[in-house]
């Protein structure tokens, strides 16, 4: 790990508020799980999923619903989920408390935010995925009510701008953070920040304290205190190209795991950048096992036949994990070693 005595502590913030603003919108409403009849009578409802698994477990295990007396059969109800949606106000308050706690937190003279122009706003990952849409799990989900309401308010803040042109909130953080070195501290609430390189990163939920990602390595790897593989540099970005991100429904090299990531690549930890070929042909190797030289499968999104090579499976997920520094910017030297992989 970098020697953080000989670092220069940062004097700039760069913030992705994606997820305040999410959290903040959330703030306002109140999640209902309801359980109703064929008819539409409403029989139960809770705040939360597993208070209603609960119920309907117990209901069955002793062969009644003793809460509320429900005497019809419980495999007809019907769930479902709405919200009790209060004050826009709440959210405003609750986006400025947790700008604020983020910004207390390290000592700065300047700080800047991004947030996505708006809730499924042009994304250049969209054009990359060929095996699962790029965060098309999220496409049923709704978002909180007041989620482009509290978008508006962050924007009035100064130092608070959009991300555009199909870049995310994400690439122009992690891009602004390696602009400016260590002089700057990038603040994010996911581990895409861990790809970061020269610079000074924090994931508040994630980390117990932000750390400096030192610019002569390839980067590091680490179990964090959850057991949950971590890092810093470049490293991790292949990494999580081996293991994929639910959240971002990419899938990486299909039934590997972080435990096999670290086991394939956890021995490059702390290597300098004259160790990239090893690692990228390392990476390579499970997924040439798991998929060889001609897999077949159809377009996630267009469903066309497609038949890719193991290399080219790798890369869209390395294309899918490293954030962009600008529109031209990418994975390339990591590609064209990997193209060159026999």
């Amino acid at each position: 790990m970098a020697n953080i005595q000989k670092i220069k502590k940062p004097t700039k913030i760069i913030l992705d508020a994606d997820s305040l603003l999410f959290a903040a919108a959330n703030s306002a409403q109140q999640v209902q799980y309801r359980y109703s009849t064929p008819d539409g009578e409403t029989i139960a409802t809770f705040d939360s999923a597993k208070a209603g698994k609960i119920w309907l477990e117990d209901s069955e295990m002793f062969g009644a619903d003793m809460d509320f007396g429900y005497e019809g059969d419980l495999s007809e109800l019907i769930r479902d989920v709405y919200y009790n949606v209060g004050d826009v106000k709440t959210a405003y308050k609750t986006f400025d408390n947790l700008l604020k706690e983020w910004l207390n937190e390290i000592p700065h003279k300047q700080w800047r935010g991004k947030v996505a122009a708006k809730q499924g706003a042009p994304n250049f990952r969209k054009d990359i995925c060929t095996l699962r849409e790029y965060k098309g799990q999220r496409k049923n989900t709704a978002k909180p009510y007041y989620t482009e309401d509290v978008r508006k308010h962050a924007l009035k803040y100064p130092e608070i701008t959009k991300a555009t042109g199909g870049r995310e909130s994400d690439d122009y953080v992690c891009a602004i953070a390696q602009k400016y070195g260590q002089d700057c501290i990038a603040i994010m609430n996911e581990k895409d920040i861990f790809g970061v390189s020269g610079t000074w990163f924090y994931a508040p939920d994630l980390m117990e304290e932000p750390y400096y990602s030192d610019p002569n390595i390839i980067g590091e790897l680490w179990w964090d205190s959850r057991g949950k593989l971590a890092g810093c540099g470049l490293l991790f970005w292949i990494a999580q190209a081996c293991y994929g991100d639910q959240a971002d429904n990419y899938i990486g090299c299909e039934k590997f795991g972080e435990k096999g990531t670290m086991d394939l690549l956890g021995k490059f930890s702390g290597k300098g950048w004259d160790s990239l070929k090893d690692v990228v042909h390392e990476a390579l190797q499970p997924f040439r096992k798991r998929y060889g030289e001609h897999y077949k499968y159809n377009h996630c999104m267009t469903d066309e036949p497609m038949i890719v090579s193991f290399r080219d499976i790798f890369i869209e997920n390395i294309r899918l994990a490293y954030m962009v520094k600008s529109k031209d910017d990418g994975p390339e030297e990591i590609v064209r070693i990997a193209k060159e992989f026999k």
